[in-house]
């Protein structure tokens, strides 16, 4: 069996009211010949996410991510994504321990 890597790297910026969330990751792993570890070859991928407190109660997101990635496990079955996904949403606390949260999800495949 090869190596298996990944390397990746990710930010994050938190105000009072405003947070910007990021990361990028790669990989691969060979797999192995009896089929029992699937094999992996992940492009870069990752996502950027902006969170926003409007109000005390009231907050908003919106987030883009993408993949590109195959996973092969032999003759068996194979995935291959690669997908842009935009996400935004909004989110009502009520208190500390109750949150409301709505988001609309939309997929693209590349």
């Amino acid at each position: 069996m090869g190596k298996v890597w990944f390397v990746g790297a990710d930010l994050r910026y938190q105000s009072t009211n405003f947070a910007l969330k990021a990361e990028v990751i790669s990989g691969k792993a060979p797999g192995t010949s009896d089929e029992s570890v699937w094999a992996l070859d992940l492009s870069p991928s990752g996502y950027v996410e902006l969170d926003w407190q409007a109000h005390a109660r009231l907050g908003a997101l919106a987030r883009v991510d993408w993949r590109d990635a195959f996973v092969n496990r032999g003759t068996e079955r194979a995935y291959v994504t690669d997908q842009l996904r935009f996400t935004g949403g909004l989110r009502w606390q009520f208190n500390a321990h109750i949150v409301l949260k709505a988001e609309y999800l939309h997929n693209r495949e590349l």
